[in-house]
């Protein structure tokens, strides 16, 4: 059995080539800075702008950089993570299971079930609590008419209002559904988070591991990074978290910033050691693309297409004219990401 392994070893790094990971050492370490500087000024200078009025952003430019952004999103789990998992784990070099079954896409396919099961049980549990909160408004009021014709006219509209604040019922059933609406948004920010991080930290890992392609590769990948991130961070920007979340988005666009460059500056301590170009790398790799292609082709399809273009109301009362604007910086997005895919 071991004779196999190092068989198939041997036979996934002699495919790759020998890789001159050394080549470029100035660059690389440099690039670890630059990747930060990028990846947070895409996901960061929304949040700035939104949050200090007197950094004047026009209006347009989050219009603009959150469209754009969405089609780069959908576009990467298409063009960069199906299409490198699919050829990762049909590597003839990897033999056994792995060319018996196409696990690139089953994998696929398992993270995208998971998260809508995470969405849809999400969605009952916000359903639930609206009808309860619903409910228990309604009693509250009729205990209160009740009260009133008891008292014969006594109770006044002040204690009417103070009554409802000690029974804890002061939102109507419309900010019960606004605030559905938002934690959706939340949730579906997290995830979005999740699957681009993931991807982006096996970004970081690939070019500081790779050879003589690394220019061509660090070039493609500053792009790559900056869209990405302004897609997310305008996305952050647009919701209003409550108080007690406000902390989040910043986390969020903080541990996107870190991903690639602390992957890249990780990737550069240990590439004497590791190799993306062994079984091992090979199949971690693919299996994580995998499962990040899975998240962001749900989360793209169903929320940055789905919601925003068809269910969303941002639309509603626009002309027609500002869809199809939309739609162009969308399709934009998705047309320069997938031309990135040539190389990163």
């Amino acid at each position: 059995m071991n004779v196999e392994l190092n068989k198939r070893e041997d036979a996934c790094l002699l495919e790759y080539g020998a890789v001159d990971v050394d080549s470029h050492m100035e660059v690389r370490i440099a690039a670890v800075f630059v990747l930060l500087v990028l990846s947070a000024a895409g996901a960061i200078l929304p949040l700035v702008a939104a949050k200090w009025k007197r950094i004047k952003l026009p209006t347009f430019f989050f219009f603009i950089a959150k469209y754009f952004g969405s089609g780069a999103i959908v576009a990467t789990a298409f063009v960069h993570l199906l299409v490198d998992t699919s050829d990762t784990l049909t590597k003839p070099c990897l033999g056994g299971v792995w060319l018996e079954f196409p696990w690139a896409q089953a994998i696929v396919f398992m993270a995208l079930y998971v998260i809508f099961l995470i969405d849809v049980l999400a969605h009952k549990n916000f359903q639930q609590h609206i009808r309860d909160c619903s409910c228990s408004e309604s009693e509250s009021n009729d205990g209160i008419e009740a009260v009133e014709d008891t008292t014969a006219g006594k109770l006044n509209g002040d204690l009417e209002l103070d009554l409802k604040k000690q029974n804890g019922f002061t939102h109507t059933v419309d900010d019960y559904f606004s605030r559905e609406l938002l934690m959706k948004k939340m949730l579906n920010c997290v995830i979005l988070e999740a699957g681009v991080v993931f991807h982006s930290v096996f970004v970081g890992l690939s070019l500081a591991m790779s050879g003589t392609q690394f220019i061509t590769l660090f070039i493609a990948i500053c792009f790559h990074q900056f869209f990405e991130g302004m897609g997310l961070g305008t996305r952050f920007a647009s919701i209003e978290w409550p108080k007690k979340y406000a902390y989040v988005p910043w986390l969020l666009g903080v541990v996107f910033s870190l991903s690639t460059p602390v992957a890249m500056a990780g990737g550069l301590g240990v590439r004497k050691t590791y190799s993306v170009a062994s079984t091992t790398g090979l199949i971690t790799t693919g299996v994580f693309n995998a499962a990040c292609a899975g998240v962001l082709i749900y989360s793209g399809v169903s929320e940055l297409m789905a919601a925003d273009f068809i269910y969303s109301e941002e639309f509603r009362d626009k002309s027609m004219k500002t869809l199809l604007l939309a739609l162009a910086l969308f399709t934009l997005g998705a047309f320069i990401m997938s031309f990135l895919g040539k190389w990163a």
